[in-house]
This record gives C-alpha cells, sequence and structure tokens, in this order.
C-alpha cells in the first residue's frame, strides 16, 4: 500500500488509497478535506427544495458521506468524479425522503418489492442481489424475472419458497399479478 500523502497532497492521492482499503484515517482526512464543497453542493440542491424543509444542508451532508462510505464496488477516480457521486447520493436522499413524507401523508407505506432478473451477467445473480437487499430490509418481498426455465431458480436452493419467478415474455398484467402476489395482495 502507498504511504499517507502529504497534508498538500491532492485530493485523488487520497481517493486512491480509499480505493486500496486504506483505514479510516484515510476517510476521516477525505471528510475533512471535502466538506466544504460537499456542504456547498448541499445547499445548492436544498435551495431547490421547499421552505421549511426537515433536512438541513448539513444533515444532507453528512448523510450523503455515511451513504458513499458504505459503497465498496465504487472506483473512485478523481475528486470531481467523487464529487458528482455525492451530488447525486444527495439528490437520492431528497427524492427518498420526499416520497416517505408523501407516503407519511397519506398514512400509506413504501411499496417494498425488489424486482430483479435471475442472469445479471459478470457473475452476479439477482438470487444473490435479492438475498442482500433482504438482508438490509427485512421483509422486502422479492420478485424475480427470467427467460430460462424456473429449474434456474430451483438449482438455487437457498432460495426461499416464497420468491416467485415471472417467466419471459410477460405481459403487464402478468407482471402487476405477480407483483401483487408478492406483496402479499393476491394471495
Amino acid at each position: 500500500m502507498s504511504s499517507t500523502p502529504s497534508p498538500s497532497a491532492d485530493v485523488t492521492q487520497w481517493l486512491r488509497l480509499l480505493n486500496e482499503g486504506a483505514a479510516a484515517g484515510v476517510s476521516n482526512e477525505l471528510f475533512e478535506r471535502l466538506y466544504a464543497e460537499l456542504h456547498r453542493i448541499a445547499r445548492s440542491h436544498m435551495a431547490r427544495e421547499q421552505a421549511g424543509h426537515t433536512l438541513s444542508a448539513t444533515a444532507l451532508t453528512h448523510e450523503a458521506w455515511f451513504r458513499m462510505a458504505e459503497q465498496t464496488r465504487t472506483r473512485w477516480h478523481n475528486r470531481a468524479h467523487f464529487l458528482a457521486v455525492a451530488s447525486t447520493m444527495m439528490r437520492r436522499i431528497l427524492v427518498n425522503h420526499a416520497m416517505a413524507k408523501r407516503a407519511a401523508k397519506r398514512e400509506a407505506q413504501l411499496v417494498s418489492l425488489s424486482l430483479t432478473d435471475i442472469a445479471l451477467g459478470a457473475g452476479m445473480r439477482g438470487t444473490e442481489l435479492a438475498r442482500i437487499a433482504q438482508q438490509r430490509r427485512p421483509g422486502l418481498a422479492i420478485l424475480l424475472m427470467s427467460g430460462f426455465s424456473s429449474e434456474l431458480l430451483d438449482a438455487d436452493r437457498e432460495s426461499p419458497a416464497d420468491w416467485e419467478l415471472l417467466p419471459k415474455p410477460y405481459s403487464r398484467s402478468e407482471l402487476a399479478q405477480a407483483m401483487a402476489r408478492a406483496l402479499g395482495q393476491g394471495r
């Protein structure tokens, strides 16, 4: 692993260390170096929100940082790349916040369904993705789809019985019915 960059070093060097799996100190150093820019981006996003928003620019900055710190598959290229991803993350946080607020206003729950193909390519399986999603969100309904036979799902013995397989091609009506069953509305 590379040595720790000097305090005057470019952020790109710190990002490289982060890509290499460096210690938490690198993450803390990056946060300190980028905080002003991240906060500026957050203020820009918040300026487009309605007055009286329950999130502050500071809270948005910190939430985006925490979510980005969880990224394990992203390779940071440079400062611009990192800040662009941070801006996108902030926008997603605001959209999710607005959706949750509207759902609460209607006294409704957000839909909890993961719809994924079984064969995702590059060695990743939809069943693996669904397992990870359910670990992070227990109770998440799973609906798998595939152009392959149901034997592919049966071959994955660890798949819970309540995961439904929707064969391709399917119509809108078939998709709607399968989604209703997966969400427990069609049982």
